[in-house]
């Protein structure tokens, strides 16, 4: 459900609300083999869109307990925000959780003039750099401890202890 003017919707995930809107199912691509928003919401559990003309027609009825995804999510988003404001805090929310509400037109535009507007996308390049950095750092940290770097192996200690976190951070971003 979104609110027109707002970068936040009027409700969080697993809130019960009572609103004025008008709803709609999602529609596939007009070209065949094509992936498109009904696609990707259906993965979801999603299968129709919401929009209130303004957020006063819109009230929460009851909070949900939300996802425990979208409960981290919407904390780091917050936690950028705090130590970021602005333009560049926008960047980093993109680049780091896919998080675009934040980023200007004028930074838009530029990521599109340079080609570059897939970066802003989290991808698999993304999760690549993640778990690389990840596991560096835990290499780093288990070479300092002789029982693992002798017997199990550093490398071999950080690539599973990295699975879970990558795996966390996957469905952080989704």
């Amino acid at each position: 459900l979104t609110v027109p003017g707002t970068t936040s919707p009027c409700a969080g995930p697993g809130d019960r609300i009572r609103a004025w809107a008008r709803v709609r199912k999602y529609e596939d691509p007009g070209f065949p083999g094509g992936q498109g928003r009904k696609a990707r919401a259906a993965r979801q559990g999603v299968t129709l869109r919401a929009r209130v003309a303004d957020a006063k027609h819109c009230v929460r009825v009851r909070q949900g307990r939300g996802l425990w995804t979208a409960t981290i999510r919407t904390r780091v988003q917050r936690a950028i925000r705090e130590v970021l404001p602005g333009p560049r805090g926008g960047l980093v929310r993109a680049l780091s959780i896919g998080d675009r509400s934040g980023i200007d037109d004028a930074t838009r535009t530029a990521f599109q003039t340079a080609g570059l507007s897939h970066v802003l996308a989290v991808s698999g390049l993304h999760l690549a750099v993640v778990s690389g950095l990840l596991v560096l750092l835990l290499v780093g940290l288990f070479r300092r401890i002789p029982g693992i770097a002798l017997g199990f192996g550093a490398h071999r200690a950080a690539a599973v202890c990295a699975l879970p976190a990558v795996a966390v951070y996957t469905l952080l971003v989704g």
